[in-house]
């Protein structure tokens, strides 16, 4: 996943367009085409929140979830009346999380 921010300094006419992945913490420079200069970030270097919202539409007491976020985010459940729901929260990798309940039923999950 890679986020492209574009900085235009109005003084002297430069833009500054920065690329950030989440590969590792490093600055390189990709090109330099008049007065443009292509900078990567990596390592999210940007300071962003990561989260994600899952609505999980079909009842189910599993709810097998793949999200993006590449780390292994904290887990809010509401149902599908906004009620806070408590559940067993497995994180099987950085980007797949399973959680159990003791009923079916349909909502939302946040990840942050």
């Amino acid at each position: 996943m890679a986020s492209i921010v574009n900085i235009v300094d109005s003084t002297s006419a430069v833009t500054l367009n920065v690329v950030e992945t989440l590969n590792g913490p490093t600055v390189n420079v990709a090109e330099q085409t008049g007065p443009t200069v292509n900078v990567v970030l990596s390592g999210g270097l940007l300071n962003r929140d990561l989260n994600y919202v899952h609505n999980q539409l079909a009842a189910s007491s599993s709810w097998d979830i793949t999200h993006d976020l590449n780390k292994f985010p904290a887990v809010s459940v509401v149902d599908s009346s906004g009620n806070i729901v408590i559940g067993d929260v497995q994180h099987i990798t950085n980007k797949r999380v399973i959680i159990t309940f003791n009923a079916s039923f349909s909502g939302k999950a946040y990840f942050n």
